[in-house]
């Protein structure tokens, strides 16, 4: 018969550390159910209540997408030795990235591995167990090495080149690098490729830039680059939906060598409440998931010189006009 926990007891941490393989069980709003084994000594309690297994670069990142957009996850264990047990993990996930302030601390409770990808930190809501009188006996050899082998020919850039290729998106097209971020003062921030934005979408993205920037700031340029189609884009809204933050992240070698953030800008009705701060801490974010260690160059407006530098931005080179506005051109390395 199964039995409900609150927590997680000492007898049970040490059933889940005795065990060779986890299995990760998750699902979307609407799509297809990801369960997956995972192995390699991943998996740690941090207490009665959390837990943190590290999650090495693969063929997919169904977890992930799903985690960004509901959290919801069920780990489960089961004994494969002659005392049958199963005990499952019901609880909500995030995800910690290595950019993350949390990152140190939880890595390196695991040992160094190559094609570490991220952290996923879950908070237990409840525990259960039930007989396992149906799994086999069987015995455990030793762990695979192949995932470490394919990792390390693959090298860093490799790994980075592969997950923007594979690892962007779930089968069902869920973004697995962003989904839905919780903001500050109700802001909702959605991650999009330009393939993924809905027609309501750009219309909105162009009705927005076009205020501010060709009205507002009486400017007249090409709009339309094109450089949206090699970009990705980060879209802020509130309570009902209307759009009142964006800008675009152009990837790296189509701009510049390095990723570049531009289109920065926040609504006129929705200034005064640290949104542009905000829009640009989750921009850098979001570069720093997808881009590790590449830093970031911007095309700014010179008179925005000063909001830049408190990102870690600094001038390169001499001011310039661009579509009649003097503009500075700057970096930010990241170390």
């Amino acid at each position: 018969m199964a039995t409900f926990y609150s927590e997680l007891n000492q007898s049970l941490q040490q059933f889940i550390a005795d065990q060779p393989i986890f299995f990760v069980a998750t699902a979307p709003i609407a799509g297809r159910v990801s369960v997956s084994p995972k192995g390699i000594s991943t998996f740690r309690c941090v207490n009665s209540t959390t837990a943190i297994w590290l999650d090495l670069t693969g063929s997919g990142n169904e977890t992930a997408a799903h985690v960004r957009q509901n959290g919801r996850v069920t780990v489960m264990f089961c004994s494969f030795t002659k005392t049958p047990r199963i005990l499952r993990l019901y609880g909500i996930a995030r995800i910690i990235q290595s950019a993350d302030a949390e990152w140190e601390a939880f890595n390196s409770q695991f040992p160094s591995l190559p094609g570490v990808r991220q952290i996923f930190f879950l908070d237990i809501q409840q525990v259960q167990t039930s007989c396992g009188f149906g799994v086999p006996i069987m015995e455990f050899q030793q762990e695979r090495q192949m995932l470490a082998e394919w990792a390390q020919k693959k090298g860093e850039e490799g790994l980075v080149e592969y997950r923007q290729q594979k690892n962007t998106f779930s089968i069902d097209g869920i973004p697995a690098d962003g989904g839905v971020i919780e903001g500050e003062n109700g802001v909702r921030w959605y991650r999009r490729r330009f393939d993924d934005l809905t027609a309501r979408d750009l219309y909105d993205v162009m009705n927005l830039r076009q205020r501010v920037f060709n009205i507002e700031q009486n400017c007249v340029y090409l709009d339309a680059d094109y450089l949206d189609v090699a970009a990705d884009h980060l879209l802020g809204k509130d309570r009902t939906g209307e759009l009142i933050a964006y800008l675009r992240i152009v990837h790296p070698g189509k701009k510049y060598a390095e990723p570049s953030i531009g289109r920065v800008i926040t609504a006129p009705e929705a200034r005064g409440i640290g949104l542009g701060k905000e829009l640009m801490r989750e921009g850098m974010a979001w570069v720093a998931e997808k881009y590790p260690r590449q830093g970031i160059r911007i095309s700014a407006q010179q008179y925005l010189e000063k909001f830049y530098t408190e990102f870690g931005f600094r001038v390169v080179g001499e001011a310039y006009d661009e579509d009649g506005i003097p503009h500075v051109e700057m970096v930010r390395i990241l170390r």
